[in-house]
């Protein structure tokens, strides 16, 4: 196929990127367009095989450990801005432990910080107290989260802790059938991951056009200094095919955790600086007429 051959055209061949210049920008954006639908359909290939069954594990173990953990026969119920359980009266605070396979796994891959190494439990249900909750109460618990008659207070992914004000929430009730309805969904959701990667992976890759003006102008800029004789819309062109590779580079580490800043752009500059480096013009010899020649 054409595509394939300009694919592999993109990454060294001095001809092709000579022509380039020549191409209509219509053409160029439909084979970008292109590259983007084959790499999704990768992205899609892939997730399918290394992303669905994770999601299908992860969900199966929290399912394992949720029910585990949740206590059978417990409602918590939001009604009027006020949060409320069905405990009997002296049982709160209520505490729901951390689970152990959790807590054990973040400890050997060594993901807990010092502010969470001290963390037991879950949540703790304290919604029949009428006493205030202040930042040292909270931390006392050893809870990643309190739920209060008011007030839901946890750590934000900073680190920081925050009270959420439930008079705004709608009301709500978790119970075990609730739960069960939730899982029951839930078993839907590696299905979907395929096509979410496909469309994330066709947006990111089509996106670059934008992003491209700015390594173009850098190209532009470079082209001037060398005194290469090239528009800003040639620029531009020459660097949509010389970022194919990087493109791809970028779909295929999306995967792992690989995270080298402004290494897209470093590559697009570098391929479409040596497709358009300038031949060495052979000297020519002028003859004057009246001179022999032997």
């Amino acid at each position: 196929m054409k595509i394939f051959k300009t694919i592999r055209s993109s990454f060294y061949n001095r001809n092709f990127y000579k022509k380039v210049g020549e191409k209509r920008l219509s053409e160029v954006v439909r084979y970008y367009a292109k590259l983007s639908l084959m790499l999704s359909i990768i992205g899609f290939v892939l997730s399918a095989i290394f992303l669905v069954p994770l999601a299908y594990t992860a969900i199966n173990l929290f399912k394992t450990e949720f029910i585990k953990t949740y206590p059978a026969g417990l409602e918590v119920s939001i009604m009027n801005g006020v949060i409320s359980t069905n405990l009997p009266v002296g049982s709160e605070p209520f505490y729901i432990p951390l689970p152990q396979s959790f807590s054990s796994a973040n400890t050997e891959n060594g993901v807990v910080s010092d502010q969470y190494k001290d963390i037991k439990n879950l949540v703790v249900l304290d919604t029949k107290s009428t006493t205030t909750v202040t930042l040292d109460s909270f931390k006392s618990l050893n809870t990643l989260s309190l739920v209060t008659s008011k007030y839901i207070v946890s750590y934000d992914k900073n680190g920081s802790i925050v009270f959420s004000d439930v008079s705004k929430y709608p009301d709500f009730v978790l119970d075990q059938g609730l739960i069960d309805k939730v899982f029951g969904l839930a078993k839907f959701i590696p299905i979907a991951v395929p096509f979410f990667m496909f469309m994330i992976v066709y947006g990111l890759v089509f996106f670059e056009l934008f992003f491209l003006l700015i390594p173009a102008f850098i190209f532009f800029i470079l082209s001037k200094m060398i005194k290469a004789r090239r528009s800003f819309s040639e620029s531009y062109k020459i660097c949509v095919y010389s970022s194919t590779w990087p493109a791809i580079l970028s779909v295929a580490t999306f995967f792992i955790a690989l995270k080298i800043p402004f290494l897209f752009t470093f590559l697009v500059l570098l391929i479409a600086l040596i497709n358009t480096k300038r031949d060495h013009i052979e000297e020519t010899v002028v003859v004057p007429e009246d001179t022999e020649v032997k």
